[in-house]
């Protein structure tokens, strides 16, 4: 079959994903041919299990990159196959970040658990307009969960602020580099990239076949990694600056391109 040993990871959020969060039926008809085909088509965001639970496991047949890189989820199985979480040398550091930047908003993301320490409206946002349950705790350096990862939420100053104290320093977390609202903490070594070449690994996929397509700058380490990397043209900077080609937005069924792409790179 033409796309047999092929990998295509794509972004759920603005990549694959309009702003209704609903697949369309030309993009779902490409995927479908994608994987009748032999290929193999999956999932690469920094979401939870818990915030993707409308999802069909017949949309994908590998395990998806969840959390950025921190987990291998099987949608077919409803559960990690891998999580590569945040050690508990780690808890002295969160519990200093707090200390140190009080204002902040500190939500935490076990496998199948989440919780919140100083609930801020956008963390709060993140957790109700996905529907994922959660507890509020008052220390993270008592967790009653194993972390696979964290995200930081304050004004876009303090975030920074946070970066400039984390940056430079030997710490047991490695951050996303962000000019937002957010900050997301992983294990050290814990990104995209690194998840999509281990995924790619467990199914014998060979490094030349690997391919992903991705909008925001949690995807650069995925970009770079890839053989070719489909960005799509609404793109942040960081992503673009990876891009082997530019596709059409989400909104614009970008990914149906994408395949049309690799259908010529994998003539039958």
């Amino acid at each position: 079959m033409r796309f047999q040993g092929v990998l295509f990871a794509s972004d759920f959020d603005g990549t694959l994903a309009p702003s209704d969060k609903r697949l369309r039926p030309a993009v779902l008809r490409a995927i479908h041919f994608f994987i009748q085909n032999g290929g193999y088509f999956t999932l690469a965001t920094g979401r939870h299990p818990l915030a993707l639970k409308d999802l069909e496991p017949c949309w994908f047949n590998a395990p998806a990159l969840l959390v950025n890189g921190g987990m291998l989820y099987d949608f077919s199985l409803g559960r990690p196959v891998e999580v590569r979480g945040i050690g508990p040398k780690a808890a002295p550091l969160l519990g200093e970040i707090l200390r140190l930047f009080p204002h902040l908003s500190m939500e935490l993301y076990g496998a199948d658990q989440c919780a919140c320490i100083h609930p801020h409206p956008l963390s709060l946002r993140h957790f109700t307009s996905q529907q994922i349950p959660f507890r509020i705790l008052e220390n993270p350096e008592r967790s009653p969960f194993p972390l696979a990862k964290i995200m930081l939420t304050g004004a876009p100053e303090e975030i920074a602020r946070v970066q400039s104290f984390l940056k430079g320093r030997e710490t047991p977390l490695h951050f996303l580099p962000t000019d937002g609202c957010f900050l997301e903490l992983l294990a050290p070594g814990v990104d995209k990239g690194t998840g999509l070449m281990r995924l790619a690994q467990r199914l014998g996929v060979a490094p030349e076949h690997v391919y992903a397509a991705g909008d925001g700058y949690n995807d650069a380490e995925m970009l770079r990694a890839a053989r070719l990397a489909f960005v799509p043209e609404d793109g942040d900077s960081a992503a673009l600056a990876c891009a082997g080609k530019r596709i059409p937005s989400c909104e614009k069924d970008g990914i149906v391109q994408a395949i049309e792409i690799l259908s010529q790179m994998y003539p039958a």
